[in-house]
């Protein structure tokens, strides 16, 4: 009987949590670019969808269409991580400048260095589809 009842609060507190997580994923939904969390999924969607009617180089082009999208929401973030600093630079009078200005100044910089990677990535892997559709 002991056993049932750890078990049976074993599994609803599974269930919490997981309710917890989707409703933190979904609040969290806004954040993300529009088609980054399809990932490879949305890749195979069109795919499949069109596996019959594709040739090879309207498939290069859907993939570095998707590639290019992906680059110009990663340039968005960017772009917003660099305002995100002159307003923080702005109200340095404020702040103390030891203990939030410079790491919140920091960190930005690393979010801002590490998406430039990832559209360096993406730029390589566009060039590489582009040379393979030739």
């Amino acid at each position: 009987m002991l056993q049932q009842k750890r078990a049976c609060r074993r599994s609803k507190s599974r269930y919490v949590r997981s309710l917890a997580g989707a409703k933190r994923r979904q609040k969290t939904a806004h954040l993300r670019p529009r088609g980054e969390s399809l990932g490879g999924r949305r890749l195979k969607a069109y795919a499949d969808a069109e596996s019959d009617f594709l040739s090879n180089d309207t498939f290069i082009a859907m993939l570095t269409n998707i590639l290019r999208e992906r680059i110009h929401n990663k340039q968005e973030i960017i772009d917003t991580l660099q305002k995100d600093k002159q307003s923080i630079r702005a109200y340095t009078s404020r702040w103390n400048w030891d203990a939030e200005c410079l790491p919140a100044i920091q960190r930005c910089n690393k979010q801002i260095k590490l998406l430039q990677k990832d559209i360096e990535r993406l730029e390589r892997w566009i060039s590489w589809l582009e040379r393979i559709g030739l």
